[in-house]
């Protein structure tokens, strides 16, 4: 999976959560915003619930899986609230959606970069301004394999008359 710059085009959206949706997909912001007002119902786009951000991007294709530290229990994330930069330097090389605190943001496992509304490219988590702040929750960000389209039933038995007449 690519990490795509996080344009703006003709009615972009500023905001971190279009940005990581556009981070994640390669739409552009506005484009990314207008699929966060249709799950929403809301007018303008400027803050995405964590439910929110999950149904749009289940919906562009991508899957989403809760990721947690192994280093810390549930119990103990809670008591030492991980900083990203912390947070970071254990995670496996995948694509993560993370949310620190009061921010969305694209975190790349492989190279060790993030991207958000403020880098646009991408800029190594080291040199992030927020790379102190505390991590709240991270999603592994997967692509959805395709699904075969349905065959009807005549369909169906027509490939298995052909798969007969071949056999014999």
């Amino acid at each position: 999976m690519n990490l795509h710059p996080a344009i703006g085009g003709s009615r972009g959206n500023g905001y971190c959560g279009p940005a990581a949706v556009a981070i994640l997909t390669g739409l552009d912001t506005g484009s990314a915003a207008a699929h966060i007002r249709r799950i929403t119902g809301k007018k303008r786009v400027v803050g995405v619930s964590v439910t929110a951000m999950l149904r749009v991007l289940g919906g562009l294709k991508l899957n989403t899986t809760q990721t947690t530290d192994a280093r810390w229990t549930q119990k103990q994330w809670r008591k030492l609230r991980p900083t990203l930069q912390n947070w970071a330097a254990g995670m496996p090389s995948e694509v993560y959606l993370v949310n620190i605190t009061g921010h969305w943001l694209v975190y790349d496992g492989r190279s060790g970069e993030v991207c958000d509304n403020h880098t646009i490219y991408p800029l190594h988590v080291g040199r992030y301004k927020f790379r102190r702040r505390f991590v709240k929750a991270a999603w592994a960000i997967t692509i959805k394999p395709p699904v075969p389209p349905a065959l009807s039933p005549e369909r169906k038995a027509a490939l298995l008359r052909n798969d007969t007449l071949t056999r014999q």
